[in-house]
Protein backbone atom coordinates (compact mmCIF):
# COMPACT_ATOMS: atom_id res chain seq x y z
CA UNK A 1 0.00 0.00 0.00
CA UNK A 2 1.01 3.65 -0.33
CA UNK A 3 2.68 5.43 2.08
CA UNK A 4 -0.16 8.03 3.39
CA UNK A 5 2.81 10.71 3.08
CA UNK A 6 3.67 10.31 -0.46
CA UNK A 7 3.76 12.60 -2.75
CA UNK A 8 1.45 12.31 -5.96
CA UNK A 9 2.41 15.61 -7.39
CA UNK A 10 6.25 15.00 -7.53
CA UNK A 11 7.03 13.45 -10.62
CA UNK A 12 10.83 13.19 -12.10
CA UNK A 13 11.52 12.67 -15.23
CA UNK A 14 14.15 10.73 -16.77
CA UNK A 15 17.71 11.95 -16.73
CA UNK A 16 16.29 14.42 -14.51
CA UNK A 17 18.66 15.16 -10.97
CA UNK A 18 20.23 12.30 -9.83
CA UNK A 19 17.44 9.97 -9.41
CA UNK A 20 16.32 10.19 -12.99
CA UNK A 21 19.95 9.64 -14.23
CA UNK A 22 19.98 6.78 -12.16
CA UNK A 23 17.12 5.53 -13.36
CA UNK A 24 17.48 6.87 -17.41
CA UNK A 25 21.12 4.65 -17.06
CA UNK A 26 20.16 2.17 -15.20
CA UNK A 27 23.20 2.29 -12.62
CA UNK A 28 24.59 3.29 -9.30
CA UNK A 29 24.78 7.04 -8.65
CA UNK A 30 26.98 8.21 -5.87
CA UNK A 31 27.07 11.97 -5.00
CA UNK A 32 29.68 12.41 -1.52
CA UNK A 33 29.00 16.23 -1.37
CA UNK A 34 25.81 17.33 -3.49
CA UNK A 35 27.01 20.86 -3.24
CA UNK A 36 29.60 20.07 -5.92
CA UNK A 37 27.31 18.33 -8.28
CA UNK A 38 25.99 20.02 -11.22
CA UNK A 39 22.85 17.73 -12.04
CA UNK A 40 21.58 17.62 -8.07
CA UNK A 41 18.18 19.06 -7.78
CA UNK A 42 17.13 20.55 -4.43
CA UNK A 43 13.84 19.79 -3.50
CA UNK A 44 11.38 22.19 -1.96
CA UNK A 45 10.07 19.08 0.16
CA UNK A 46 12.75 17.92 1.31
CA UNK A 47 12.76 17.97 5.21
CA UNK A 48 16.17 18.13 6.00
CA UNK A 49 19.51 19.12 4.63
CA UNK A 50 20.93 16.75 1.63
CA UNK A 51 25.08 16.30 2.44
CA UNK A 52 25.56 12.81 0.27
CA UNK A 53 23.24 10.87 -2.01
CA UNK A 54 23.82 7.54 -3.06
CA UNK A 55 21.03 6.30 -6.18
CA UNK A 56 20.73 2.49 -7.03
CA UNK A 57 18.35 1.05 -9.67
CA UNK A 58 15.59 -1.05 -8.66
CA UNK A 59 16.03 -3.90 -11.88
CA UNK A 60 15.99 -7.18 -13.14
CA UNK A 61 18.37 -7.76 -16.54
CA UNK A 62 18.07 -4.38 -18.05
CA UNK A 63 14.83 -3.57 -17.19
CA UNK A 64 14.94 -0.66 -14.77
CA UNK A 65 11.20 -0.88 -12.65
CA UNK A 66 12.36 2.39 -10.05
CA UNK A 67 15.10 3.86 -7.94
CA UNK A 68 16.53 3.06 -4.09
CA UNK A 69 17.33 6.55 -3.01
CA UNK A 70 19.11 7.06 0.11
CA UNK A 71 20.84 10.51 1.33
CA UNK A 72 22.77 11.93 4.67
CA UNK A 73 23.30 14.95 5.81
CA UNK A 74 26.78 14.46 5.62
CA UNK A 75 28.89 14.44 2.93
CA UNK A 76 31.39 11.66 2.44
CA UNK A 77 29.13 9.10 4.15
CA UNK A 78 28.43 6.18 1.45
CA UNK A 79 31.72 4.66 0.63
CA UNK A 80 32.16 1.96 -1.86
CA UNK A 81 31.09 -0.98 0.19
CA UNK A 82 27.51 0.79 0.82
CA UNK A 83 27.29 1.07 -3.50
CA UNK A 84 27.99 -2.65 -3.29
CA UNK A 85 25.11 -4.01 -0.65
CA UNK A 86 22.40 -1.42 -1.67
CA UNK A 87 22.99 -2.36 -5.84
CA UNK A 88 22.39 -5.87 -4.56
CA UNK A 89 19.82 -4.92 -2.82
CA UNK A 90 18.06 -3.16 -5.94
CA UNK A 91 18.65 -6.41 -7.61
CA UNK A 92 16.94 -8.48 -5.17
CA UNK A 93 13.99 -6.03 -5.04
CA UNK A 94 13.96 -6.64 -8.59
CA UNK A 95 14.03 -10.32 -8.51
CA UNK A 96 11.12 -10.34 -6.37
CA UNK A 97 8.55 -8.15 -7.95
CA UNK A 98 9.14 -9.90 -11.47
CA UNK A 99 8.45 -12.95 -9.52
CA UNK A 100 5.46 -11.49 -7.92
CA UNK A 101 4.42 -10.49 -11.59
CA UNK A 102 4.63 -13.36 -13.10
CA UNK A 103 2.50 -15.32 -10.61
CA UNK A 104 -0.04 -13.14 -10.99
CA UNK A 105 -0.27 -13.63 -14.88
CA UNK A 106 0.49 -17.90 -13.62
CA UNK A 107 -2.41 -17.37 -11.66
CA UNK A 108 -4.87 -15.62 -13.90
CA UNK A 109 -4.07 -17.35 -17.25
CA UNK A 110 -3.43 -20.55 -15.59
CA UNK A 111 -0.89 -20.93 -17.98
CA UNK A 112 2.36 -23.38 -17.67
CA UNK A 113 4.88 -20.39 -16.11
CA UNK A 114 5.89 -22.91 -13.64
CA UNK A 115 9.76 -23.71 -15.31
CA UNK A 116 9.70 -19.93 -15.96
CA UNK A 117 8.92 -19.40 -12.28
CA UNK A 118 11.71 -21.44 -10.53
CA UNK A 119 14.30 -20.18 -12.96
CA UNK A 120 13.19 -16.76 -11.55
CA UNK A 121 13.23 -18.55 -8.11
CA UNK A 122 16.58 -19.53 -8.67
CA UNK A 123 17.75 -16.24 -9.78
CA UNK A 124 16.58 -15.16 -6.61
CA UNK A 125 18.49 -17.48 -3.91
CA UNK A 126 21.38 -16.59 -6.18
CA UNK A 127 21.00 -12.95 -5.46
CA UNK A 128 20.41 -13.26 -2.28
CA UNK A 129 23.09 -15.46 -1.37
CA UNK A 130 25.27 -12.69 -3.23
CA UNK A 131 23.81 -10.07 -1.00
CA UNK A 132 24.09 -11.81 2.00
CA UNK A 133 27.87 -12.16 1.34
CA UNK A 134 28.57 -8.54 0.71
CA UNK A 135 26.47 -7.38 3.70
CA UNK A 136 29.03 -10.03 5.85
CA UNK A 137 32.28 -8.28 4.49
CA UNK A 138 31.53 -4.89 5.09
CA UNK A 139 32.58 -3.14 8.09
CA UNK A 140 29.40 -1.94 9.46
CA UNK A 141 27.45 -3.54 12.08
CA UNK A 142 23.90 -4.22 9.90
CA UNK A 143 20.89 -5.80 11.26
CA UNK A 144 16.98 -5.86 10.63
CA UNK A 145 14.31 -5.04 13.60
CA UNK A 146 10.60 -6.42 13.63
CA UNK A 147 8.30 -4.62 15.15
CA UNK A 148 8.45 -6.54 18.37
CA UNK A 149 12.28 -5.26 18.56
CA UNK A 150 13.71 -8.71 17.23
CA UNK A 151 16.55 -9.41 15.09
CA UNK A 152 15.43 -10.93 12.31
CA UNK A 153 18.90 -10.52 9.93
CA UNK A 154 22.10 -9.78 11.03
CA UNK A 155 25.64 -9.74 9.62
CA UNK A 156 29.25 -11.44 10.33
CA UNK A 157 30.42 -7.95 11.49
CA UNK A 158 27.68 -7.39 14.21
CA UNK A 159 28.12 -11.37 15.43
CA UNK A 160 31.73 -10.87 15.49
CA UNK A 161 31.42 -7.59 17.82
CA UNK A 162 28.80 -9.44 19.84
CA UNK A 163 30.22 -13.38 19.78
CA UNK A 164 26.57 -14.92 20.09
CA UNK A 165 23.98 -14.85 17.83
CA UNK A 166 21.56 -11.52 18.93
CA UNK A 167 18.07 -12.59 19.39
CA UNK A 168 16.55 -9.10 20.17
CA UNK A 169 17.85 -5.48 19.99
CA UNK A 170 18.00 -5.86 24.21
CA UNK A 171 20.85 -8.55 22.69
CA UNK A 172 22.82 -6.06 21.09
CA UNK A 173 22.63 -2.76 22.95
CA UNK A 174 22.31 -0.92 26.26
CA UNK A 175 19.06 0.25 27.08
CA UNK A 176 19.49 4.27 26.62
CA UNK A 177 21.04 3.10 23.45
CA UNK A 178 17.22 1.19 22.60
CA UNK A 179 15.15 3.82 23.60
CA UNK A 180 16.93 6.55 21.59
CA UNK A 181 16.91 4.33 18.34
CA UNK A 182 13.74 3.07 19.32
CA UNK A 183 12.55 6.89 18.99
CA UNK A 184 14.40 7.83 16.22
CA UNK A 185 12.62 4.36 14.54
CA UNK A 186 9.40 5.83 15.49
CA UNK A 187 9.83 8.77 14.01
CA UNK A 188 10.15 7.85 9.69
CA UNK A 189 8.06 6.72 7.78
CA UNK A 190 8.31 3.68 5.34
CA UNK A 191 10.88 4.66 2.73
CA UNK A 192 12.32 7.49 5.14
CA UNK A 193 15.72 7.49 7.07
CA UNK A 194 17.83 9.04 9.61
CA UNK A 195 20.65 9.44 10.83
CA UNK A 196 22.76 9.87 14.52
CA UNK A 197 26.01 9.46 15.88
CA UNK A 198 26.30 8.73 19.81
CA UNK A 199 27.97 6.90 22.24
CA UNK A 200 27.08 3.59 23.18
CA UNK A 201 27.72 0.01 25.12
CA UNK A 202 27.36 -2.66 22.41
CA UNK A 203 27.87 -6.40 23.66
CA UNK A 204 30.56 -6.70 26.52
CA UNK A 205 32.30 -3.05 24.67
CA UNK A 206 31.34 0.18 26.06
CA UNK A 207 32.37 3.82 25.09
CA UNK A 208 31.53 3.03 21.77
CA UNK A 209 31.06 5.75 19.51
CA UNK A 210 28.31 5.08 16.79
CA UNK A 211 27.16 6.66 13.50
CA UNK A 212 23.65 5.17 12.93
CA UNK A 213 22.29 5.40 9.64
CA UNK A 214 17.98 3.88 10.39
CA UNK A 215 15.88 3.46 7.50
CA UNK A 216 12.37 1.88 7.74
CA UNK A 217 12.12 -1.04 5.17
CA UNK A 218 8.28 -1.47 5.75
CA UNK A 219 6.41 -0.54 8.74
CA UNK A 220 6.96 -3.62 10.08
CA UNK A 221 10.63 -3.69 9.67
CA UNK A 222 13.42 -1.52 10.38
CA UNK A 223 17.24 -1.22 8.68
CA UNK A 224 19.89 -0.08 11.28
CA UNK A 225 23.66 0.17 9.94
CA UNK A 226 26.41 1.14 12.37
CA UNK A 227 29.73 2.69 11.34
CA UNK A 228 32.31 2.28 14.57
CA UNK A 229 34.54 6.13 14.66
CA UNK A 230 35.36 5.38 17.87
CA UNK A 231 38.92 5.81 16.66
CA UNK A 232 38.33 8.27 14.24
CA UNK A 233 37.13 10.49 17.18
CA UNK A 234 39.87 10.15 18.84
CA UNK A 235 42.15 10.73 16.59
CA UNK A 236 40.12 14.04 15.92
CA UNK A 237 40.27 15.26 19.53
Amino acid sequence: SKPPDANDELCIKLGEGIAGRCALEGKPVLISDVAQCDFFVDMSSTRVRIGSILCVPIKEGNNTFGVLNLSHSQSDFFNVNCVRVFELLGLLVGQMLTIVHLHGIFQRRHSNLQELLQMKDESLRDISERYKAVVDASEDMIFLLDMDDRVTFFNQRLYNMLGSVPGSIQDIFDEETIVLLKTKASQIEVGQSADVEMTVSIGEKSNVTGQFFVKRIREEQVLVMMKDITIKKRMEQ
